[in-house]
């Protein structure tokens, strides 16, 4: 009954991950394109949005965490 579970719960998780990592990425590039559209009118003289500001507040954490999880799990990244 464990080795079932257990079992359940790698191939659970192999399914999760393979949503997860095309996931991360999308939000990376979306957060970047917000990013670099906000600072680009910004240095057209143009004020920044709020979404903006947000996006480039959460740019630099969510890249940490990206980060963390490519150090963590290498193996499931690619590297």
């Amino acid at each position: 009954m464990i080795k079932f579970l257990e079992l359940y719960v790698k191939q659970l998780l192999e399914i999760i991950s393979a949503f997860l990592k095309p996931l991360l990425l999308l939000m990376l590039i979306v957060l970047a394109i917000v990013s670099l559209i906000s600072i680009l009118g910004l240095l057209n003289g143009h004020g920044m949005t709020r979404i903006g500001k947000v996006s480039l507040i959460l740019l630099i954490p969510y890249l940490a965490i990206l980060n963390a999880l490519r150090e963590h799990y290498s193996d499931w990244w690619g590297d």
